[in-house]
């Protein structure tokens, strides 16, 4: 699955996601849908990753 479907599909905040990579919430969305040519780095694409595993363990950790 590719970043684009999986943050569509589980309508994940793309402005919390640009925070943690401290950028605007209007670049995040240019780069995550490749507008004007424009792309994650491998850093920012390591970033994304982790925080969204974060959010997986925390979904883990959850008690009812």
């Amino acid at each position: 699955m590719k970043l684009e479907q999986l943050i569509d599909k589980w309508r994940i905040n793309q402005s919390l996601l640009a925070e943690k990579l401290n950028i605007t919430r209007g670049s995040f969305s240019q780069k995550l849908r490749k507008k004007d040519n424009q792309y994650f780095t491998k850093e920012q694409e390591d970033k994304i990753k982790e925080v969204i595993k974060e959010l997986g363990k925390d979904v883990d950790s959850i008690s009812f």
